[in-house]
């Protein structure tokens, strides 16, 4: 790390935009007070989990990916994610390829034109993979994207002898195993031998005993891939003075339970681990919706979890097969289903995942650094505003006392077994409480 002294970065979750928002600030302080933090940092860092795309004009049609739906975003957001001061994005996520390829390009352009510095996609593996740079008074960053979750042929790929290319993003290719303690894997195994007989020898092959009593999923992190992204995280960090380096990753340690959010699988913690290793100054994590732990390794954060910076439900125009694949789920809620719109539809699909607050409340991580290294991180608490009107909500704010002392608690808990420490402390200038994570 070579920054000079007083360089700061603000690292943000997922940006679901699709529109322009920073107009919001002349009217709710506490979304204010956050531009103006960005404002004082030398950058801000966040995921692109979006497109941008006018529907009937530009190229490009959706992609409605097993039952999601294809996000989608006025372009003259790009602008306006430069004016609330943005300079530097993710792009390797599921949602980057929601219009094909052409929405990617189109995407690409526009966050070019709007000065936003980008990695995780591009026309070939080898362009999706590279790092990318953005340039600052007080130092270079580096950034490389990567991600684990990601639709079927979305992953770039390079050319082959005669095959050409694929566009596509920077792929962490992943491999799900079942971890069941011993007396549920033998009753598999039984169940697994007697279909086998009939000739049934595809089922159930994915299980494991796992010491203990606890069942858990478990991830085989594809080795060549990992070695070739870490090699453009050292590359990107010989030649920049700061490398932030980020992974896109739905993959939890157990299925999603509103009552009480997953934690991201094990294999998070340690690539990010890898990549500080490799030469990674901040190691951001999006993708699981809500707060993971922070893991601090080498004085450096790993940041498991982001959650949602932007969270729009305003997503239309909806394609007409997303209607179809949620017939049923439209014909059990409503009276009349051929009377749904686009955000009856929406709210039908955030159930019952994103129809509760937790995928609401997060936190701007600001890092410190100089020619010292990182020397500090502080924590900002942040509200999206759930349950407030559609053209509100997901909108950020600073979060008030009460909604931060409860995000601090929670990430206090969870960031506790990594031994890692946060405290949160009073603000008087913000009105409300503020987290300092221990990076020793």
């Amino acid at each position: 790390m070579r920054v000079r002294d007083g360089f700061s970065l603000c690292a943000v979750g997922d940006c679901i935009i699709s529109r322009p928002i920073s107009q919001y600030a002349e009217t709710e302080p506490g979304f204010a007070a956050l531009l103006d933090l960005f404002a004082a940092s030398t950058l801000v860092h966040g995921n692109m989990e979006t497109t941008l795309i006018d529907p009937g004009t530009d190229p490009g049609a959706p992609h409605s990916w097993q039952g999601d739906w294809p996000l989608v975003c006025d372009p003259a957001a790009a602008a306006d994610l430069a004016a609330m001061g943005f300079g530097l994005m993710s792009r390797a996520n599921n949602h980057t390829l929601d219009w094909g390829a052409e929405g990617m390009r189109q995407t690409t352009r526009l966050m070019d034109a709007a000065g936003l510095a980008h990695a995780g996609c591009g026309e070939t593996l080898g362009l999706a993979r590279r790092a990318r740079f953005r340039e600052t008074p007080l130092g270079r960053v580096a950034l490389v994207s990567c991600v684990s979750t990601y639709r079927d042929f979305t992953d770039a790929l390079d050319q082959h002898d005669a095959s050409p290319g694929r566009p596509g993003v920077n792929p962490l290719p992943v491999k799900k195993r079942v971890c069941v303690p011993g007396p549920v894997h033998e009753a598999i195994a039984g169940v697994r031998d007697a279909l086998a007989e009939h000739g049934l020898t595809d089922l159930l092959k994915d299980f494991e005993a796992a010491e203990g009593d606890q069942a858990f999923y478990r991830y085989e992190v594809d080795d060549a891939h990992q070695a070739a992204i870490l090699r453009q995280v050292r590359q990107g960090a010989q030649l920049a003075d700061f490398t932030v380096v980020t992974l896109h990753t739905h993959e939890s340690l157990t299925d999603h339970d509103t009552a009480k959010p997953e934690l991201p699988a094990a294999f998070v913690a340690d690539f990010g681990r890898a990549a500080i290793d490799a030469g990674a100054d901040l190691v951001a994590v999006t993708g699981i919706h809500h707060l993971g732990p922070i893991v601090v390794h080498r004085g450096r954060p790993i940041l498991t979890g982001l959650g949602d910076f932007v969270w729009s439900d305003i997503q239309t125009p909806v394609p007409g097969e997303l209607y179809q694949q949620n017939r049923e789920g439209l014909g059990q809620r409503f009276e009349h289903p051929e009377r749904a719109t686009d955000v009856d539809l929406a709210l039908l699909l955030n159930h019952p995942w994103f129809s509760h607050e937790e995928p609401f409340l997060t936190v701007v991580a600001r890092l410190e650094a100089g020619s010292a290294g990182v020397s500090a991180m502080t924590l900002y608490p942040v509200d999206l505003g759930y349950g407030e009107p559609l053209t509100q909500t997901g909108i950020p704010r600073i979060a008030s006392p009460d909604t931060a002392r409860r995000i601090f608690e929670r990430l206090e808990a969870i960031s506790a077994p990594y031994g890692t420490r946060i405290a949160s402390e009073d603000d008087p200038a913000l009105g409300t409480l503020i987290g300092r994570v221990d990076l020793a």
